[in-house]
């Protein structure tokens, strides 16, 4: 006997999953703030127009400092050299792409937390589902769909007259 998924119960499932891998991945890196506030760093004079343009990542030696004193995954804001705000994302010291930028907007105070994740992974699903894509296809582009580093993909599989769905993620950070 085959079991039907409504496309409704779909979406529900690739949420609840989304849900799962992040917060996993969040007890996993132990995201905190410092003091209630979001570490920050700053970009050496003229480092700045990638990110204005909005490119998601910051490498290492653009960085006015060296970010070696936060722990990989940890929330960062990135200010231009007069302390002007240009992203938020997540941090990387020991990568020679030190930055990930999540959002570009003031009004994201905190874009690591699960629900801006689940909501950009909900938002990308919507996307392909719109396209037609609706068996084995990747759920999340990474950059392309504003969750840098990420890659989720979701495999239909027909075993037995049984349909069964299988979703795996890399997270690039290192």
């Amino acid at each position: 006997m085959s079991h039907r998924i409504s496309p409704r119960n779909l979406e529900y499932l690739v949420v609840e999953c989304a849900r799962k891998i992040f917060s996993f991945i969040l007890k996993l890196r132990q995201l905190r703030y410092i003091n209630g506030l979001m570490k920050i760093w700053k970009l050496k004079k003229g480092h700045d127009a990638s990110l204005r343009s909005k490119h998601p990542w910051v490498f290492s030696n653009e960085l006015l400092d060296s970010p070696k004193s936060i722990k990989p995954g940890e929330p960062i804001e990135i200010q231009d050299i007069q302390g002007h705000f240009l992203a938020r994302g997540y941090g990387n010291p020991h990568s020679l792409i030190s930055f990930r930028a999540l959002s570009f907007y003031t009004k994201d105070e905190n874009p690591t937390t699960p629900a801006f994740i689940v909501d950009r992974i909900y938002q990308a699903w919507i996307y392909r589902k719109k396209c037609g894509f609706n068996k084995s296809f990747r759920i999340c582009y990474s950059e392309a769909d504003q969750i840098p580093g990420l890659i989720l993909d979701r495999y239909f599989i027909l075993l037995n007259n049984k349909k069964y769905q299988v979703f795996s993620y890399q997270l690039l950070t290192a």
